[in-house]
């Protein structure tokens, strides 16, 4: 049902920024600097943030006023965002992008395949393994993995429990969250797992195979 929801919501806000004039109000405030810390008078500004609203959802953009460039853009149901959200520099590249559409809930196991987690010892199965092994796994997600500041603005902590799949080529795939804990940390944790190297797959009488696994991202603000 939650992306039944989030799917409409989609279709209605796709609808929706491209007539702003249908929404139910309109926020515009002006500053001079990027990091919009303090207002000013249009006539001075450089930068605008547009803050539309449409019953319980809202669409955030912050616009270089120099050429009309979307530096930023964020959409959210209440205070659960969903939708694409982009960052952008002052020179249009690319800075930051978090795809909430992608992310799924699941408290399933993968039943139809294998689960690396099982002891092989006594089997004709040999199990995955990441470059290194699993101390160097916990060292890339350490050193990849980046505290979202939406969460940490919030106080926002907690384990998230992610499944995902090593195939048969040893390329990595998330497959669902089994245990979120907040959606920001929820997409981060999805992040790295799709930016993992590829893995030496799971082999089943010597044949490689695709192969499940569970890891925790732990997040904790000190």
């Amino acid at each position: 049902m939650r992306y039944l929801i989030l799917s409409f919501l989609m279709i209605c806000f796709s609808t929706f920024s491209k007539a702003q004039e249908k929404c139910d109000s309109q926020t515009i405030t002006y500053y001079k600097d990027q990091n919009l810390f303090k207002p000013t008078k249009e006539s001075k500004a450089y930068f605008k943030k547009e803050v539309s609203k449409k019953g319980d959802s809202t669409i955030t953009r912050v616009i270089k006023l120099s050429d009309k460039s979307e530096l930023k853009v964020n959409y959210m149901h209440g205070d659960i965002p969903y939708g694409i959200w982009k960052e952008y520099d002052l020179k249009g590249n690319l800075i930051s992008e978090i795809n909430f559409n992608k992310i799924k809930y699941s408290n399933s196991s993968l039943g139809d395949t294998f689960d690396n987690t099982i002891d092989s010892s006594k089997s004709n199965y040999t199990l995955a393994e990441y470059p290194g092994g699993e101390a160097e796994m916990f060292k890339f997600i350490g050193m990849t993995t980046k505290y979202p500041s939406q969460a940490k603005d919030g106080g926002h902590m907690g384990t998230v429990f992610i499944q995902f799949l090593v195939k048969e080529n040893g390329e990595v795939e998330a497959h669902s969250i089994l245990r979120g804990a907040n959606p920001y940390l929820d997409a981060e944790a999805w992040r790295v797992i799709e930016e993992m190297p590829n893995w030496t797959p799971a082999t089943k009488d010597g044949k490689s195979i695709t192969s499940s696994l569970v890891v925790p991202f732990r997040f904790n603000l000190r």
